[in-house]
């Protein structure tokens, strides 16, 4: 005569996960989220998108950013940030992601007094500045640019005369381009 014995589960952690099928058997994790497929759970995991950088130093434990980007220095990395330049305007609506959001505008060193502003669509003052930087062949065209921008904008009523006076300044008194 054989005699049979029953099964015996076992659940060291309590979370009603049988610790044969749990992935992480002695920290309760009912949910058995593994983040990254890694087999362990979460909940004992050290590193749950499995990047390579440890939970505790992540700034986005949850997915994957082995470079740890953070443009704006928030300490949420930009892959989790959802709005990476932190202009107010969130990254899918925001035509610049990666604003300068000084909040003075500055051209090579010269403080104009003026507020950077951000626009609507996540631009700044400064971004159209940098791209006058950009498009200009020489110092001349780079200061004619800057200087219609503060037209412009002394126009729309963003800046005053005086405002505007000391960003094209700024712009003239620059080494740039």
């Amino acid at each position: 005569m054989s005699v049979e014995f029953p099964t015996v589960n076992t659940d060291a952690d309590g979370d009603g996960i049988d610790d044969g099928d749990d992935n992480c058997p002695n920290v309760a994790n009912a949910t058995q989220t593994d983040t990254d497929n890694d087999g362990e759970g979460d909940a004992c995991d050290t590193d749950d998108d499995g990047d390579g950088v440890a939970d505790a130093s992540d700034n986005c434990p949850l997915v994957s950013n082995s470079g740890q980007a953070d443009f704006d220095g928030d300490g949420l990395g930009d892959v989790c940030d959802s709005d990476d330049d932190n202009d107010g305007i969130s990254d899918e609506n925001d035509n610049n992601d990666n604003s300068v959001t000084d909040p003075i505008v500055n051209i090579d060193g010269c403080s104009s007094g003026v507020d950077n502003e951000v626009f609507s669509n996540g631009t700044t003052m400064m971004d159209l500045i940098n791209g006058c930087l950009a498009s200009a062949n020489n110092h001349g065209q780079f200061v004619s640019c800057v200087n219609q921008l503060a037209n412009q904008w002394k126009a729309a009523g963003l800046i005053t005369n005086q405002q505007k006076n000391a960003i094209g300044n700024c712009a003239s008194s620059s080494n740039l381009p």
